[in-house]
């Protein structure tokens, strides 16, 4: 059975794997791309779900990648969902200090709860962002 939410983590994890220098089948990332945008409405339910598809789209530099960037309402998302969004903003050219701002307040906050997530593996998120930023 297929998760949806899961297969942003998976793909990205594979596209890190593909520049250490593991043979990753481009068929791979083609049927994840493929699996990601069929699935559209179930990223849709959950905002920060469908962040993290958008950085995967952003990473794989799919042609839906900006599209889909667009309709990310960043009012629903939370700690972890910002991230993902800030770094598909990168990804396409879309970054915006405001919105770094934005990402600050919320790591900030105590009200952006993540179960999956700690605020220091977002911190650590961050961090690199900035890094490959500069």
């Amino acid at each position: 059975m297929v998760e949806s939410h899961i297969t942003p983590y998976v793909v990205r994890s594979l596209v890190l794997f593909r520049d250490l220098g593991e043979k990753i089948p481009d068929e791979v990332f083609m049927n994840a791309v493929n699996y990601i945008i069929s699935n559209e409405v179930e990223y849709l339910k959950d905002m920060d779900s469908y962040a993290e598809a958008v950085w995967t789209l952003a990473l794989l530099e799919d042609q839906n990648a900006l599209t889909w960037w667009n309709k990310v309402d960043t009012s629903k998302l939370t700690r972890h969902g910002f991230i993902a969004y800030l770094w598909a903003s990168q990804k396409l050219g879309k970054y915006s200090l405001e919105n770094e701002k934005k990402f600050i307040e919320l790591l900030s906050s105590s009200s952006t709860y993540s179960w999956y997530w700690s605020s220091r593996s977002d911190q650590a998120l961050f961090i690199q962002l900035l890094f490959e930023r500069n």
